[in-house]
């Protein structure tokens, strides 16, 4: 947090380097079991990165597959999935469809799908 904080001041709260730094204490976050925290601010961070990278930067991508990791851990399956589906789009898009990344969203994708 005390990183999070220099940022901001440093560089302002929507800064590409803040908003890694807002991700990952998301992550830390979940890891915590702070579900609803995490949530929060994966989609604090999403909704910034969409206005200042774009929808479809890879920074933004992996933001949206970490909301994915909670909202699957939150037993919200379908939510989950649709997220996993428009990461797995615009990465095939972007990487190919047999790039690592592009392989590891599908199987993140298989799981949810298994689990509903």
């Amino acid at each position: 947090e005390a990183v999070l904080e220099a940022k901001e001041v440093q560089l302002g709260p929507n800064h590409p380097d803040t908003l890694d730094t807002k991700d990952n204490l998301a992550m830390v976050m979940r890891k915590q079991g702070e579900l609803p925290e995490a949530r929060a601010l994966h989609e604090a961070v999403l909704e910034a990165k969409e206005v200042q990278l774009g929808p479809n930067h890879p920074s933004t991508l992996g933001t949206k597959n970490n909301l994915a990791v909670v909202m699957m851990d939150q037993g919200e399956l379908p939510e989950a999935r649709a997220m996993y589906e428009a990461v797995l789009e615009a990465k095939e898009v972007q990487l190919g469809p047999n790039h690592p990344s592009t392989l590891g969203t599908k199987g993140k994708l298989a799981i949810v799908m298994k689990k509903q």
